[in-house]
Order: structure tokens, then sequence, then C-alpha cells
């Protein structure tokens, strides 16, 4: 779900997925502002390249792709909702 979020706004504006209402009403405003403003406080951070970064991001978290990145590791018990990263 992070992903289609974070894809929302990977455009040159924002591109609302329907499926997404309740969390789009919650962050979409914040969020879309602090892409905005990251420039401001530091101007390596064009909204532009932001938007980009996003993109990647989110074409990261496809779940595809993380099926198939998990898949290297079997020793990993893909049911256990309860995973840690560390203790």
């Amino acid at each position: 779900m992070l992903g289609r979020f974070l894809q929302q706004f990977s455009g040159s504006g924002f591109f609302e997925n329907p499926e997404l209402y309740d969390l789009n009403k919650k962050f979409r405003e914040t969020f879309d502002n602090q892409i905005r403003q990251a420039e401001i406080y530091n101007p390596w951070f064009t909204e532009e390249f932001v938007r980009y970064a996003l993109n990647s991001i989110a074409s990261s978290l496809e779940e595809i792709k993380l099926r198939k990145w998990l898949n290297a590791y079997p020793e990993i018990d893909k049911t256990d909702s309860n995973l840690k990263v560390s203790d």
C-alpha cells in the first residue's frame, strides 16, 4: 500500500488513486506540502527530484518485487505477520 500511496506523488503533480481515498484524506495535503518545502531546507532536493525519487521508491515497493526479494531468504517464514527487524 505504501508503494501505491507514493506513486500518486511521483509525477508532475498529484494523481489520486481512488482505492486510497481514506489514506489520502488523512495524509495527502501534508505529504504534498513536504515535497514542495524540501527545497527550502535543502536546494538539492528540488520538487522534481523528490518526485523522481518517490517514483523509484514506489516501484521498489511493488508486491511482485518484494516477494522476489524475500524469496532469496527461504529461512524467513513469510506467513508470520509478527516479523521483527530486531529485538
